[in-house]
């Protein structure tokens, strides 16, 4: 199967993800501690299939796996807090700054070529992410607050870890790097352990039912992605960079407007002229 294809089936997996994600922050799970945890610990109980069909041994290179591992551990924390905290509408669009970054990392670290002409297309994206940001007040205060400080760390860790998840495949190969990470992932998240010790006693199957939604969105989309980052980065981050969770969120607003978030239209054409520059420019850096 196409790399390519391969890579908007897992855009639309994570899309849908996105908004489970952010409906269970609102109605089941308030503590994004606790859910990234589950999270974690259920994503890894679904990828035990593919331990038993594609066995592998110790990998004999460890630095960039290690690397790899602890990168998406915190990706996975930083994710799941911008989600809670943000407008889907504005955490979408902001996977376009991961694109460029990523495209200046693999530059800096895999020794791919970059032009000025590149470098300047992921200017306009940094700056188109911060117009996304935009809210009713229209104030310089909406760009420079911690959630989307929180949210643009979390996509330069992001494009950081797309780098070294292509050096992992290259160190043991694709299938050894997919079920490694799967492994290390859960045991660095153990120091959050406090933040969610108590409430975890008291979770109900009700609650469960997003977490094992966003599981299996989960194990899908990560399978495809990494299979098609194993093929080429930068087209594969593009692609992921389409903003179908701030088209659902949208179209939602429309029909349950109190389900979710829900905006002048004003600040959605804002926000989606803001998004189409961005995707543009990443298409040019892909």
């Amino acid at each position: 199967m196409s790399y390519v294809l391969l890579a908007w089936i897992a855009t639309i997996m994570y899309g849908l993800e996105t908004v489970i994600i952010k409906l269970s922050g609102k109605y089941a799970i308030k503590n994004p501690w606790l859910f990234n945890a589950l999270w974690n610990v259920l994503f890894t109980v679904f990828m035990i299939p593919i331990f038993t069909s594609h066995p592998v041994a110790l990998p004999k290179i460890w630095g960039n796996l290690l690397i790899t591992s602890f990168l998406s551990a915190v990706c996975c924390i930083l994710y799941i807090i911008s989600t809670y905290r943000l407008d889907v509408s504005t955490i979408s669009p902001l996977y376009n700054v991961r694109t460029g970054l990523a495209v200046l990392f693999a530059a800096l670290l895999l020794g791919e070529k970059m032009t000025s002409h590149q470098l300047s297309l992921v200017g306009i994206i940094i700056v188109m992410g911060f117009i996304v940001t935009v809210d009713e007040k229209f104030s310089l205060q909406s760009f420079f607050r911690k959630d989307i400080i929180i949210a643009l760390i979390y996509m330069a860790l992001l494009a950081l870890y797309v780098v070294y998840a292509k050096k992992t495949i290259l160190d043991i190969g694709y299938w050894s790097a997919t079920i490694w990470q799967t492994i290390l992932i859960p045991i660095m998240l153990i120091p959050t352990f406090p933040k969610f010790s108590k409430e975890i006693k008291s979770i109900t199957r009700k609650q469960m039912i997003p977490i094992i939604l966003v599981s299996v969105t989960s194990t899908v989309g990560y399978l495809l992605a990494n299979k098609a980052i194993e093929t080429n980065v930068g087209i594969t981050s593009v692609i992921m960079t389409f903003p179908l969770p701030m088209i659902l969120a949208f179209i939602i607003s429309l029909i349950w407007p109190k389900l979710m978030e829900k905006h002048p239209l004003k600040i959605y054409a804002i926000r989606f002229a803001a998004t189409a520059i961005m995707f543009m420019c990443a298409l040019g850096l892909g």
